[in-house]
């Protein structure tokens, strides 16, 4: 059992009295409790003068006691490092819709209203100007939009327009009549999410309430902010990878059996949400044998070879954050050409990573592992980019491809995850998720490869 230890952010393995250690709990100076009695959580050496504070715990109960993986966030400093003075997500972006001279924002990606808010149901609507922030949803969500955004509502002032049965139009009814009272003559809309028949209904919906508003189509603008993950974020997003990192570890013996590539897939699902999980974070990806030639194969009923090279790719969702992790598996033993083909894989990610720093460009990475794959004479069954961003959704900009003119930044998510397939014979993909640092980068996948 390691022990905490006084950094900034980790992971500790503990034993904890089941119920008394959740998201939200505090670790004592001592280092001895968590919220509750001494000695209830066995765990290393104390740090005083620290206040530790739990971000998330998994694991399940064994004999009386829940063998979990903590999360901790070192909170000491917490009151120096958040000043008042820090802009809110909501201000940052409108600090940036003023750089791009956009007056007014509705906000429909449901992640990004996520991201401004904390609201996390299926069906919202935002509208964000200089001096506003409306937030509408329907009556499902009621108590539960109230509940998720009250740290938003207190410091950025924000409105909330619930919609019911009896009155369906009230979110688009609630937006209208403040673009009508801010005197908003142009209103700016997501144009990768917005429909050209639901831009037709709103300017159809603002002439029949006798308003003349000019919509512009705009790309990007919270997006922008997402590039950049803080600290918080970061904390959610590795412990999504250690579920997944440890639902492979459960789910990997069952392959012993031989089962269906839809069987192990189902494996490694039910092992995340037992593990915490909320969801997984996109269809899981099994594909064994000739599968693996096809890098988005489906799961199917083929039955899992001994022998055979097994391309897994999947993740877990916590806290509304994804992990992306790829790692190509064999029961027995790999030969002939896919395991060469393997160790070309695999020194072509390790050719990424290794440039992986803030100024690097995307371009830059994807050639690295393009080099490595080429060099070999297998360039032509490279047919992808090298990697992507990764947060709220589980493709998020930056990417990493030959055509991107992007640098990376500290704070940046990516994947790298360069593969070789072959028609007829199999395919082989490596991939970890890794945050950028000051200095170069850091895994938050650990699965061994």
């Amino acid at each position: 059992m390691s022990s905490l230890c006084p950094s900034e952010t980790g992971k500790a393995e503990l034993f904890v009295d089941p119920g008394l250690a959740s998201s939200g709990d505090y670790l004592s100076s001592d280092g001895m409790a968590v919220a509750c009695p001494i000695n209830t959580v066995s765990c290393g050496r104390p740090f005083p003068g620290t206040s530790v504070q739990i971000v998330g715990a998994s694991g399940y109960v064994e004999e009386g006691w829940i063998a979990a993986s903590i999360y901790y966030m070192d909170t000491t400093n917490l009151v120096t490092t958040a000043q008042p003075t820090q802009l809110s997500r909501v201000d940052r972006l409108r600090q940036l819709m003023g750089e791009n001279n956009v007056g007014a924002l509705l906000v429909s990606n449901l992640a990004n209203i996520r991201y401004l808010t904390g609201f996390s149901g299926s069906a919202a609507l935002m509208l964000v100007a200089h001096d506003i922030v409306l937030l509408t949803t329907d009556s499902r969500y009621e108590v539960q939009v109230k509940e998720e955004t009250a740290e938003v509502a207190s410091s950025d002032a924000l409105e909330i327009a619930v919609s019911s049965p009896s009155m369906p139009n009230k979110q688009k009814d609630a937006i209208i009549e403040t673009v009508r009272s801010s005197g908003i003559n142009s209103l700016s809309m997501e144009a990768d999410n917005i429909t050209w028949a639901a831009q037709q209904r709103w300017a159809e919906l603002f002439a029949e309430s006798q308003l003349d508003i000019s919509f512009v189509p705009q790309s990007g603008l919270v997006e922008q902010l997402r590039l950049i993950k803080d600290e918080s974020e970061i904390v959610l997003m590795e412990r999504a990878a250690s579920i997944a990192d440890d639902a492979l570890r459960e789910s990997t013996p069952t392959l012993d059996s031989n089962p269906t590539e839809s069987q192990f897939a189902l494996e490694v699902d039910w092992w995340m949400r037992r593990l915490g999980a909320e969801d997984r974070a996109f269809d899981t990806i099994v594909a064994a044998g000739p599968n693996g030639a096809k890098p988005h194969a489906k799961p199917s009923s083929v039955a899992i070879g001994s022998d055979d090279a097994v391309v897994v790719d999947f993740g877990a969702v916590f806290g509304g954050y994804r992990s992306d992790m790829t790692r190509t598996l064999c029961d027995g033993h790999l030969s002939g050409e896919i395991a060469r083909v393997y160790e070309i894989v695999l020194y072509a990610q390790q050719a990424g990573i290794e440039l992986l720093r803030p100024g690097v460009k995307c371009a830059d990475i994807d050639m690295a592992c393009r080099k490595v794959i080429e060099d070999a004479g297998y360039g032509e069954y490279f047919n992808h980019s090298t990697g992507h961003g990764v947060g709220l959704d589980v493709h998020e900009l930056p990417v990493l491809s030959t055509n991107s003119d992007s640098e990376l930044q500290a704070g940046m998510v990516v994947t790298v995850e360069p593969g070789i397939y072959i028609p007829n014979v199999g395919g082989v993909r490596i991939e970890d998720m890794l945050v950028i640092t000051s200095d170069g980068s850091r895994s938050l996948t650990s699965s061994p490869k």
